[in-house]
Order: structure tokens, then C-alpha cells, then sequence
């Protein structure tokens, strides 16, 4: 069963444009991860603040990547740049057209 991530990332004020950045760069690997489905990346530059939208296969998918991300030390280096911890959201795909 497909499920969808939503990821909210709130930049520290000085950090969104280098985050904005960073999210182009790396969201590419994401794309070609196995089990990803799709993702897209929107930014409010108002509150310095990401919303990702991921969509993956299965869960364990979207685990293993984010197993791949932490190994890379990507998830720390994303970590400096916000002013809270990231708020991960998942939930099973019920329809999609």
C-alpha cells in the first residue's frame, strides 16, 4: 500500500534560502530512491518555512531512505539549518487519480 509523507521543515530566518538550496540538490536523489512514487517541495518564504510531499510505495521504503539520508549525515546537516525539529507526518493513500 502507497503512503504518503508530509514533512514540515521551518528554517532558522538566516538559513531558508540556503535550505531552499540544499532541498533542490538533494530532493533529485529522493526522486530515483527506490519505492519513491513522487515528491514535491514547496516553500513560504513569509515564515521560512518547507513543506515536502512524498509519496512511496511502502513504508519500509520511505524508512530505508531515510536510513540512507541519516548514514550520508544529510539529516544533520538539514538540522543546523531549521529553528525546530522537523514535524513527519505519514498516512496511507486511500485514492489517488
Amino acid at each position: 500500500m502507497s503512503v504518503i509523507v508530509l514533512l514540515t521543515l521551518k528554517a532558522k530566518p538566516d538559513s531558508y534560502d540556503e535550505l531552499g538550496s540544499l532541498l533542490k540538490n538533494i530532493l533529485i536523489d529522493t526522486s530515483v530512491f527506490e519505492g519513491c512514487e513522487g515528491i514535491y517541495a514547496c516553500g513560504d518564504s513569509e515564515n521560512h518555512t518547507f513543506l515536502l510531499y512524498e509519496s512511496w510505495a511502502s513504508t519500509e521504503n520511505q524508512q530505508e531512505y531515510m536510513k540512507w539520508r541519516q548514514e550520508r549525515g544529510d539529516l544533520d546537516v538539514l538540522g543546523t539549518m531549521l529553528r525546530e525539529p522537523p514535524i513527519l507526518e505519514t498516512r496511507d493513500l486511500i485514492f489517488s487519480s
